[in-house]
């Protein structure tokens, strides 16, 4: 079975603080995976910025600064040592993580599509008993360095590698039908039941976004499925920071969140 298990940065870095990072939550995130990968399943990893990428461009933004070559180069290495010290700490625990810097596999064109290099390295790589593990990420784009979010990375390569299942671990407990703490939540969304999926978002109010992020939110995770019309794909969004979630959404066993039928 292959799973795209996509972290959000709002796990493993306080958003709150530039460049932190909460090392006993990666570990412990490590030590939940690690059942899934002993039973002898497949597993690529993608994480967000959190307090590294987003407080950078966020930063950029609010000054009025140039989007040049330095910034992109700023953004990417940022990223890179982000993605450097969790593979690191999920070594310690005897899984073997590699980076995949996502600014030398995809592209953006104009319109946010992505565009993509060669993707068999990612799929060597999961042939071999190797997790590969990407993050979101500056770009190249037709003009200038877009943000290619950790979520559409994670929408692509579960369509594109033909994933069972694309598990997004948030800081929440899945899509709230209003604000959050005054609202439940959602156990599932039914594209099939609206139609289309524009169908489903003409009708629901977005969410406000808290902390620094740049890449749309909680809505971010299901507004992507309209890029990609993945069917037959096994999506769940849920509260990474509980423990025991994350080993419990790998291996299949209940717990609270929202699912999505596509």
């Amino acid at each position: 079975m292959l799973t795209v298990l996509k972290i959000g940065g709002s796990i493993i870095t306080d958003k709150s603080r530039p460049y932190s990072i909460r090392k006993n939550v990666i570990k412990r995130i490590a030590r939940e995976v690690k059942p899934y990968i002993e039973t002898g399943n497949k597993l690529v990893i993608i994480h967000g910025g959190g307090s590294y990428g987003h407080y950078i461009v966020n930063l950029h933004k609010k000054l009025g600064k140039e989007e040049d070559a330095e910034y992109y180069s700023k953004v990417t290495i940022a990223m890179n040592e982000l993605s450097i010290r969790v593979a690191e700490l999920f070594r310690i625990e005897h899984l073997p993580v590699t980076v995949i810097a996502s600014h030398t596999l995809f592209e953006l064109d104009d319109n946010g599509n992505i565009i993509a290099h060669d993707l068999s390295i990612i799929q060597r790589h999961l042939d071999k008993g190797i997790i590969p593990m990407l993050y979101g990420d500056l770009v190249l784009g037709e003009r200038g360095f877009p943000v290619l979010s950790g979520d559409d990375i994670g929408w692509y390569l579960a369509c594109k590698l033909n994933a069972n299942r694309l598990l997004f671990a948030t800081s929440v407990d899945g899509i709230y039908a209003g604000p959050i703490g005054q609202s439940p939540i959602i156990d599932v969304i039914d594209f099939r039941e609206n139609g289309t999926i524009n169908a489903f978002f003409n009708n629901t109010p977005g969410l406000p976004v808290h902390g620094y992020d740049v890449t749309g939110g909680i809505w971010n995770k299901i507004r992507s499925a309209r890029k990609y019309g993945c069917k037959n794909l096994d999506v769940l969004i849920f509260n990474g920071l509980v423990e025991d979630n994350i080993r419990k959404a790998l291996l299949g066993e209940r717990i609270v969140g929202t699912r999505v039928l596509l």
